[in-house]
């Protein structure tokens, strides 16, 4: 399963569209496990948490999960390198791990570097132009003049898509 990051400012739309994946999830049956550290409303999910330590200790002991981090930069900064495993190991118990943040260079280089899709809002238009470098992908730079709601959808090897969560 592919981890994915999640970007964009503040009122762009991340956490709309992760509450909507999680809630499309479920209804597939499929496990969703959540940290959020700074609003729990509105997750459709198995569980939820803002206790770090509690939301690990899920996440090993669980199997076949999407796993949603919210405010991600505050678990897998440069300066927390022992949460890599989130990224690199996780996948080996089956998980999907969804990284949201409001900008991607807060995250941590390898996590970044093994998500395989890009989920991109609004941002800077440095931060565009620099994933856009590391994503071989020019039409992220477009993001900078995006409205709320909109984004790109970028996977690693394949082609961008722009869509929004209004339409």
């Amino acid at each position: 399963m592919a981890h994915s990051l999640i970007c964009g400012m503040t009122e762009s739309g991340k956490s709309t569209l992760a509450k909507r994946m999680c809630s499309e999830f479920r209804k597939q049956g499929i496990g969703v496990l959540v940290y959020a550290p700074i609003d729990k409303r509105g997750w459709d999910c198995d569980f939820l948490t803002d206790d770090l330590n509690h939301f690990k200790a899920v996440v090993l002991a669980s199997r076949k999960c999407m796993v949603f981090i919210d405010e991600a930069d505050t678990v897998c900064s440069r300066s927390q390198p022992e949460n890599n495993w989130l990224a690199v190991r996780s996948r080996h118990r089956q998980h999907s791990v969804f990284f949201i943040t409001q900008r991607p260079q807060m995250i941590n280089t390898t996590v970044r570097g093994q998500c395989k899709n890009l989920f991109l809002f609004s941002i800077a238009l440095d931060d565009a132009k620099d994933l856009a470098r590391q994503w071989n992908c020019n039409p992220l730079k477009s993001v900078a003049n995006f409205q709320t709601g909109e984004y790109i959808f970028a996977p690693k090897m394949g082609k961008a898509s722009k869509s929004s969560l209004f339409t």
